[in-house]
C-alpha cells in the first residue's frame, strides 16, 4: 500500500516509519496519528473470517491519511472532507489496485448506497459547511462515502493523467501545511487551465444529487430512438439542477454506438438515429456519475443487459430493474444469472431481487443456487430465503447453521431463519448462541433473528446475555435487541423489566452506552426519557449526546402510534402471506392457460369462430334482412 500510494501521488511516504497498533475498546475504527495509526482490535481475524472479511479497507484508509490529513491537513473542520473523502476514495482505489475493476466499482456503489440512506432517511447537507453543533457531527456518510464518490466522478472528468497531476500538485504545494477547499480547486485549475467552480458549486458547496429518469421509445416510422433524460430532484437553495456530461451506450443487433450528452437542464430530449431497435441501453457505463436512476426499459432490454453487458454496474442495474418486474420471464433470467454471472456482486443482486419476487419459481432458483461458491453471494441467498415463510426455505437455512464454513453466511442464515417464523426457528437460534465467531456475528444475528421471530421466550435469553462478562460484541447486540423484542411482543411487565435492565447500562463504556441508547429507543417507552435526558446532559462525548437526544425525539414521535403500528404490521404480514399465495395461484393459472393455447391452437380458433357465428349483437340481428339465411353471410 505504501508503494502504491507513493508511486501514484508522486510523493514518497513522508515519514521515517509507520506503525499500526490495535487497541481494545477503541471508540473509532482507526485514528491516523502521524506515523502511528491506532486501530480497533475488532479488525483482527482468523482464516475463517477472512473468507468474507478483510482489514485492507481500514488499513488503506488510515494509511492514506498520512498524505491526506497529516502531511496536508484541513485548516478547520468545515473542510474536513479534504481529509476523510480523500482517505475513503484512496481506500477504494486500493481495492481497484488489489482486487480489480469489478470489485472497485461495486465497492464505490456500496459507498453511494450508504450515503443515499442517510440523505433519504436523515438529512441532506453540503459537504463543505460550517454549520454544525459539534465537529463530530460532520463525520458522517456525506463526508466519507459521498465525498469519495464525488472524487471518483472528478477523476473520470479529468482523466487519469490529469487527475494524478492534480493530486501531485496539491500535495507538493501544500505539504507540511494546512488547506481549505479552494486550495484543491486551485490545483485543478493550475494543472488543467480550466475553472471548475461549477463542479464545486453543485457537488461540494451544494447538497443532493441528480435523480435521473430515462425514457426510451423506438420510432418505427423514422427509424430512430426517442430518448429522454430527466432530472427529477427538487431544485432549491441546497440542491441544484446538475450539470454533467453523461455517456450512453446503445447496443443493437450487430453493433453499438456510444454518445455523450451534456446535461444541464431538468429535461433533455433526443432523437438518436440507429440502424435498428436497441437490444439494450447502458446509461453512464462504468457508473462514474453520482446519481439515482429510474428507467422505463422493457423486460427484454433488461434481460439482454443482464446477460451481455460487460460492465459490472450495467448488470447490477439490470438485476435491480428485473426484480421490480417480478414476472416469470424476469425471474428465470435472474435465476440464470445467479448461477452463472462471473462476479459475486451481480449474483448477490440477483438473489436480493429474487427475494422480493415472492413466487415459488423465485424460491426454486434461490434453493437451486444456495451452495453458490462465493461466500458473499451465499450470504445474499441466505438473506433472500428469509423473505419466504415456507418450510423448505427454513430447512435450507437450518442446513446453513449446521454445516456452513463461513461465520458471516451462518450469521445471515440465523437472521433469515427468524424472519421465516417457522416452528423450529426458536430452538435452532438458541443452539447457535453457543458458537464463537468473528465480532460475534453469529450470536448478534441470532438476537436479530429472535426479534423477527417475535417469540417472547427469547426475552429472558437476551436479558441473560446483557450481563457483564459475556462476550462483548454479543452483549452489545443483546442490549439493543432486548428493547426491540420487548417492544414487539412483550407485556407491560416485560417492557418494564427490559427498561430496568437497559437503563443502568447507559453509565457504561462508550459502546455499551450507545447500545443501551439503541435498546431504549427501540423499546419506545416514554419512561426511559428521563434517563436518556440525564445522559445527554452529563456526557462529554458529543456522539453519545446526539444519539441520546435523537432517541428521546424518536420515542416521543412513536407515542400514540405504537398500537396502530403493531396492528398494521400484523395486518401487513397477513396480507403479504395471502398475496404470495394468490400470486402463486395466478402464475399457475397463467401457465396452464399458455400451455393450453400452445397445444390446441386450432381447437381454440374453431371455438372462437363458433362463438362469433352464434352470438351476434341484438342490433345486428335486427338489421339483417330475413331472406339472408346463408351460413357464409352469417359468419361474415
Amino acid at each position: 500500500m505504501v508503494k502504491f500510494f507513493s508511486e501514484k501521488t508522486g510523493v514518497r511516504y513522508p515519514y521515517a516509519k509507520y506503525a499500526q497498533i490495535t487497541a481494545e475498546d477503541f471508540i473509532f475504527g482507526g485514528m491516523e496519528n502521524t506515523s502511528a495509526t491506532l486501530q480497533t482490535a475488532l479488525t483482527l481475524h482468523d482464516a475463517t473470517a477472512h473468507l468474507d472479511f478483510s482489514s485492507d479497507p481500514l488499513n488503506s484508509h488510515e494509511l492514506a491519511h498520512q498524505w491526506f490529513g497529516d502531511y496536508v491537513t484541513c485548516r478547520d473542520w468545515s473542510h474536513a472532507w479534504l481529509n476523510e473523502s480523500f482517505a475513503t476514495y484512496f481506500e477504494a482505489m486500493w481495492c481497484e489496485e488489489s482486487l480489480g475493476d469489478d470489485e472497485f466499482k461495486y465497492y464505490l456503489d456500496g459507498d453511494w448506497r450508504v450515503y443515499l440512506a442517510e440523505d433519504k432517511g436523515s438529512y441532506r447537507r453540503a459537504i463543505q459547511t460550517n454549520i454544525y453543533n459539534e465537529p463530530l457531527d460532520l463525520f458522517d456518510r456525506h463526508l466519507y462515502q459521498k465525498g469519495a464518490v464525488i472524487l471518483h466522478h472528478l477523476r473520470k472528468l479529468l482523466g487519469d493523467r490529469l487527475w494524478w497531476k492534480v493530486i501531485n500538485r496539491y500535495l507538493t504545494k501544500h505539504g507540511g501545511g494546512s488547506v481549505i477547499t479552494q486550495d484543491f480547486a486551485s490545483a485543478i485549475e493550475e494543472v488543467t487551465g480550466k475553472n471548475y467552480d461549477w463542479f464545486f458549486s453543485q457537488w461540494i458547496y451544494g447538497g443532493g444529487h441528480p435523480e435521473f429518469k430515462l425514457k426510451a421509445h423506438w420510432d418505427d416510422k423514422h427509424g430512430g430512438l426517442d430518448f429522454s433524460i430527466l432530472q427529477k430532484q427538487k431544485a432549491d437553495e441546497l440542491t441544484a439542477v446538475f450539470r454533467t456530461p453523461v455517456t450512453v451506450r446503445f447496443v443493437y443487433q450487430g453493433g453499438e454506438e456510444v454518445r455523450t450528452f451534456e446535461i444541464s437542464k431538468p429535461a433533455h430530449r433526443y432523437h438518436v438515429k440507429l440502424p435498428s431497435r436497441p437490444k439494450w441501453i447502458a446509461f453512464d457505463p462504468g457508473n462514474s456519475v453520482p446519481k439515482t436512476l429510474e428507467t422505463d426499459y422493457s423486460e427484454d432490454m433488461l434481460i439482454q443487459q443482464l446477460q451481455h453487458d460487460d460492465d459490472v454496474m450495467g448488470r447490477v442495474y439490470a438485476a435491480r430493474g428485473l426484480g421490480a418486474k417480478a414476472t416469470k420471464k424476469a425471474t428465470e433470467a435472474l435465476g440464470e444469472a445467479l448461477g452463472k454471472d462471473k462476479f459475486w456482486g451481480v449474483q448477490a443482486e440477483c438473489a436480493q431481487a429474487l427475494g422480493k419476487v415472492h413466487s415459488s419459481q423465485a424460491l426454486d432458483a434461490l434453493l437451486k443456487h444456495s451452495s453458490i461458491k462465493h461466500p458473499k453471494a451465499r450470504r445474499a441467498v441466505a438473506r433472500a430465503l428469509g423473505e419466504y415463510h415456507e418450510g423448505r426455505a427454513a430447512a435450507r437455512l437450518q442446513e446453513y447453521l449446521e454445516s456452513e464454513e463461513s461465520y458471516y453466511v451462518t450469521g445471515e442464515a440465523a437472521l433469515a431463519l427468524g424472519k421465516t417464523r417457522q416452528a423450529n426457528a426458536f430452538d435452532a437460534l438458541r443452539e447457535v448462541l453457543a458458537r464463537d465467531s468473528h465480532v460475534d456475528v453469529i450470536r448478534s444475528s441470532a438476537f436479530s433473528g429472535f426479534c423477527d421471530l417475535r417469540d417472547p421466550r427469547a426475552l429472558e435469553i437476551m436479558r441473560e446475555w446483557t450481563t457483564y462478562g459475556r462476550p462483548q460484541q454479543a452483549r452489545l447486540s443483546a442490549i439493543a435487541s432486548l428493547g426491540r423484542l420487548a417492544h414487539e411482543v412483550g407485556e407491560e411487565k416485560d417492557k418494564t423489566v427490559a427498561r430496568e435492565t437497559i437503563e443502568p447500562l447507559l453509565e457504561g463504556d462508550f459502546r455499551t452506552a450507545m447500545s443501551a441508547i439503541s435498546g431504549l429507543q427501540a423499546l419506545a417507552d416514554m419512561k426511559a426519557a428521563p434517563a436518556l435526558a440525564k445522559l445527554a446532559r452529563t456526557t462529554h462525548d458529543s456522539r453519545i449526546k446526539k444519539r441520546a437526544q435523537g432517541a428521546i425525539e424518536a420515542i416521543r414521535a412513536a407515542q400514540g402510534a405504537v398500537k396502530e403500528v403493531k396492528e398494521l404490521r400484523e395486518d401487513y404480514d397477513k396480507l403479504k402471506e395471502n398475496y404470495d399465495k394468490l400470486a402463486e395461484r395466478l402464475q399457475k393459472l397463467e401457465d396452464l392457460d399458455k400451455e393450453g393455447k400452445k397445444k390446441r391452437p386450432t381447437e381454440n380458433l374453431k371455438k372462437t369462430a363458433k362463438l362469433t357465428t352464434k352470438v351476434k349483437p341484438a342490433a345486428a340481428r335486427k338489421a339483417t334482412p330475413k331472406k339472408v339465411k346463408s351460413k357464409k353471410k352469417a359468419k361474415r
